[in-house]
């Protein structure tokens, strides 16, 4: 729904979060970097970042299915300049087109931005963002449950080669038990940040996000911000998933070979919740570790794509203090740290394969392969995370039922470091692949339909942790199993493809076994929300 925007051509700038840097240093940033690329550039451009939000882009993945289609899907956000769009902007233009109102106010409701400024070399937009939900816990107790967001969302184009995004959150929020459980836990709401107590047992939070994207030439791409990544063509992701919380990068992404083969480079700024044991400041810093990403993609032939994948995560902190980056954080070429680091160094690899196979044009089947070894490891399968899956996209002939199945797995060492638990591929306090991190293994179905601007959808996950339960980041092969059901089912209308605004009415159950004893969370939720991005609670 949201590449509708491209023909209005907006956009994804640059993200923060209050807890990194200082926020006058990057409000005078932004301005300074803003007005430099105004007088750079005058005509338009097509450099934006679709949202990382699944629902939302299950039609654009069913185009870009097709055999014809030889863009990458394995690394997301996509950026619009380098994947085939132009069916899918005809195709929104004609749904915008017969929707046409004649109230200011009706069009800025149903499919227009809110604010919109275009000067002719120069196009902005501004909407708000926001999620007032409220949760009704079944059976009733006396507690009420509700998320509270409010926020910004600034898109602009500036020139051929230059897009930028920048939002802005503020939240308040109280969770069902288990959320509750996990944030009071970790410290963090998934995929959100940090919290501070909110009245006596509510949560507040806040979360920045955006980028600069700047593409020379169509072969070659830059984009510096502070978001998330996600690899793979799956729900889940073992190499790299938007699970948890953004992170400042720079991101390269060469094409070759007439877009056959996709190089990209991710270099990160990651940190643990952890602090600096000795500080001469009135607050402690997190101890602050740095991520190298590689991702390499090849169209071996129009039904096969392959990518080969490469993740260090780098030691920065040591007794001694937080150490200087090194050249060899930049290394651009994949392969090399692990040749030269190895597996069982104080940083932390991890190598992966990513694989789709398009069956027919509604059909295919991925899957991917990690791997992530340390000394004395206990078991050659627990170094190893193994994920297959399979959609189908207008199934039965019926246009957009869609249909995804997958199965994920895991063993107890991978994505841990065992020299130095800071080196786990972790960020925030949350993994960096796949929520429920380690030694697990999963079974999902989801299912999919929209009419018009209704749209209909069930999730169903099975989860098995063993050695360990979804809070738990030790191991103990002695521990019996924890399982873990959910059924997600809701209903939704599409007020405004611009932000993906709507009203979503949907059942929510959870239910935990641990040996004899079950934890059951079942609540009825109502939503008024602009969709742009996954959060994950189905852990």
């Amino acid at each position: 729904m949201f590449l509708s925007d491209l023909h209005q051509r907006n956009t994804n700038l640059y993200e923060f979060t209050n807890t990194d840097l200082v926020k006058s240093f990057r409000l005078r940033h932004n301005f300074l970097l803003f007005t430099f690329c105004f007088l750079l550039f005058t005509s338009f451009a097509q450099q934006q970042n679709l949202p990382l939000n699944k629902e939302n882009s299950l039609w654009v993945e069913r185009h870009l299915n097709h055999k014809e289609n030889n863009s990458h899907t394995g690394l997301k956000p996509y950026l619009t300049s380098q994947i085939q769009l132009d069916s899918l902007v005809r195709e929104e233009q004609k749904r915008d087109s017969v929707k046409t109102y004649q109230s200011l106010i009706l069009r800025k409701i149903k499919n227009e931005n809110l604010l919109i400024i275009d000067t002719g070399g120069f196009y902005l937009t501004i909407d708000p963002l926001f999620n007032f939900e409220y949760d009704y816990v079944l059976p009733s107790d006396t507690l009420n449950y509700y998320r509270n967001t409010r926020g910004l969302l600034v898109r602009a184009n500036i020139g051929k080669k230059v897009s930028l995004m920048s939002s802005f959150y503020e939240n308040q929020a109280f969770f069902p038990s288990y959320q509750d459980e996990f944030v009071n836990t970790y410290g963090v709401v998934p995929g959100k940040g940090r919290t501070k107590p909110f009245k006596q047992r509510g949560y507040d939070y806040a979360m920045a996000s955006g980028f600069v994207s700047f593409t020379p030439f169509k072969q070659l791409s830059f984009q510096l911000g502070h978001n998330k990544h996600f690899i793979g063509d799956g729900y889940r992701s073992l190499l790299l998933s938007d699970n948890a919380f953004n992170y400042p990068f720079l991101k390269i992404t060469t094409n070759l070979w007439k877009n056959r083969i996709q190089y990209s480079n991710i270099f990160a700024s990651l940190q643990s919740l952890d602090r600096v044991l000795e500080s001469t400041t009135p607050e402690a810093t997190f101890q602050r570790k740095a991520g190298t990403f590689h991702y390499l993609s090849i169209n071996a032939a129009k039904w096969l794509q392959i990518g080969l994948f490469e993740g260090t995560v780098w030691q920065r902190w040591d007794s001694s203090g937080t150490k200087p980056m090194h050249f060899k954080y930049f290394n651009p070429v994949i392969g090399v740290n692990s040749a030269v680091h190895g597996f069982d160094s104080t940083d932390n690899v991890l190598v992966g394969l990513n694989l789709k196979v398009k069956l027919t044009n509604k059909m295919t089947i991925y899957g991917q392969a990690a791997f992530d070894d340390f000394k004395d490891k206990v078991g050659f399968n627990n170094i190893f995370a193994l994920q297959l899956g399979f959609k189908a996209f207008d199934l039965f002939k019926l246009k957009n039922l869609n249909f995804q199945i997958e199965l994920n797995d895991a063993g107890a060492n991978i994505y841990r470091n065992k020299e130095n638990e800071l080196q786990d591929y972790y960020h925030y306090n949350q993994s960096l692949a796949h929520p429920s991190g380690f030694s697990f293994g999963e079974f999902l179905t989801i299912v999919n339909y929209r009419f018009k601007d209704f749209n209909l959808a069930y999730k169903f996950n099975s989860i098995t942790y063993s050695g360990r339960d979804y809070l738990t980041k030790s191991f103990d092969a002695t521990k019996p199993s924890v399982g873990v059901v959910l059924h997600d089912f809701n209903l939704s209308y599409l007020i405004n493809p611009k932000t993906n605004m709507n009203i979503t009415l949907g059942f929510f159950s959870r239910i935990e076994k641990r040996q004899s004893e079950t934890f059951r969370t079942d609540f009825v939720y109502i939503a008024w929300r602009t969709s742009l991005a996954n959060q994950y609670f189905d852990f």
